[in-house]
């Protein structure tokens, strides 16, 4: 079959037009991998430790009492990494040295659990009890990419909601008078947030 003149002009045209998409094509990718490779950056990430503290006051009679201190932060890409609870009381009834010349003091059973810390243990004390979680702080890293890519990792690392649940039993002196004590309780907890260095 013989093409005619006009037949070849259509076939070249065509012939042309594939060879320049496929050039196009191929720029195409090569400046988009060449934009991604611009929009890498480094970032040195590390992180600063803060503290805070929760004060607060009841009273324990023999029915006990159960209390939940919830730590929320409200810092993004933050995390709590150790808890420190500090539970003191002293005597409402003090007969030490006058009636009984041995220190007889009120003793308190207490329970303490932080879920999100895997953390619950028991306690059975005269005067004080104390009780310390241990989280970690994560490691110092590089990161290689764009911004939003790394604020999307430093999400992986938040932990800004705790609840720290506490029950208290007493045992009070065997007299008629003494139904309970007061209770003070210290919880100091310390929590990181990221500090990020742009490094090229």
């Amino acid at each position: 079959m013989k093409l005619d003149n006009r037949d070849k002009m259509v076939i070249s045209v065509g012939i042309a037009i594939l060879v320049v998409a496929i050039i196009g094509i191929v720029y195409h990718e090569r400046s988009y991998v060449s934009m991604q490779e611009i929009q890498k950056e480094k970032f040195r990430v590390s992180w600063v430790e803060y503290s805070d503290e929760i004060n607060d006051e009841f009273y324990v009679g023999k029915e006990g009492i159960e209390q939940t201190y919830e730590i929320k932060l409200n810092e993004n890409y933050a995390g709590i990494s150790s808890l420190h609870a500090l539970i003191e009381w002293e005597d409402n009834i003090n007969l030490h040295g006058i009636i009984f010349k041995w220190n007889w003091t009120d003793k308190v059973d207490a329970t303490i659990s932080v879920p999100e810390m895997n953390f619950s243990k028991s306690y059975s004390e005269y005067g004080k009890i104390e009780a310390s979680v241990k989280g970690s702080i994560p490691n110092d890293f590089i990161f290689e990419g764009n911004e939003t890519a790394l604020y999307e990792k430093l999400k992986e690392y938040e932990i800004k909601d705790v609840k720290c649940k506490t029950s208290f039993s007493i045992t009070p002196k065997p007299v008629l008078l003494d139904k309970g004590n007061g209770i003070q309780i210290k919880i100091l907890y310390t929590y990181y947030k990221p500090k990020i260095e742009k490094i090229s």
